[in-house]
């Protein structure tokens, strides 16, 4: 087996090359669409959306579609995140 010489640009390359394969980009993205989707300020925002239309849709059951409560997801928000997650990333790697 050859050993690599990354004093050597040619073989430094050929591992940046193999590091950035489609599979580690899809990977790459994928965990940074997890990053943004599971962070509190888009819990947050999307509370403030969904709560501002079940509120003038259905003022009633507005309590059943919190996302978050005291900067933590619901098991409602955990599972619309979740489905968001899931749509985004199967679009991601079908446009492949």
């Amino acid at each position: 087996m050859d050993s690599i010489n990354y004093s050597n640009p040619k073989d430094f390359f050929l591992v940046i090359y193999q590091m950035f394969s489609k599979k580690f980009q899809h990977a790459a993205a994928l965990a940074l669409l997890f990053f943004v989707i599971s962070s509190p300020m888009t819990y947050r925002l999307v509370d403030q959306l969904v709560g501002g239309v079940a509120t003038a849709l259905v003022p009633q059951l507005a309590h059943w579609f919190k996302v978050a409560q005291a900067g933590c997801p619901t098991t409602y928000g955990l599972a619309l995140h979740a489905v968001i997650f899931g749509v985004v990333a199967l679009y991601l790697l079908h446009s492949a």
